[in-house]
């Protein structure tokens, strides 16, 4: 568990909040952090395994390469359950995107 110091309940408080930020004059980022449905996690202990295993089987990868076998093990060793939370966190990022815009362009107007 993660302490936050702000937390949104809407795309349309997350909207507001952009918008609060243009009014003053800000052009710095607004970073919005959404987590994968629980229904759809992936368990803590179960996830920390295998990231463990993936680290110690990578110790004498390097480079640009550490990704991809990172990745590729990872998919193995969870039996294809890291991919199927990494396409339901994908899903839900896009989802609350066009939430947002949607709340921020509500005529859909550009």
């Amino acid at each position: 568990e993660f302490k936050l110091d702000f937390r949104c309940e809407s795309a349309s408080e997350i909207a507001s909040i952009f918008l609060a930020q243009r009014s003053q004059g800000s052009v710095a980022a607004l970073l919005v952090a959404n987590p994968v449905p629980a229904q759809l996690a992936w368990n803590r202990e179960e996830h920390d395994l295998v990231v463990e295993k993936a680290l110690m089987a990578a110790k004498a990868i390097e480079g640009k390469a550490v990704t991809p076998f990172m990745l590729d093990f990872i998919v193995r060793e969870s039996a294809g359950k890291s991919l199927e939370v990494n396409l339901a966190l994908v899903k839900n990022n896009i989802q609350l995107a066009a939430q947002i815009a949607t709340e921020l362009n509500p005529g859909g107007n550009v």
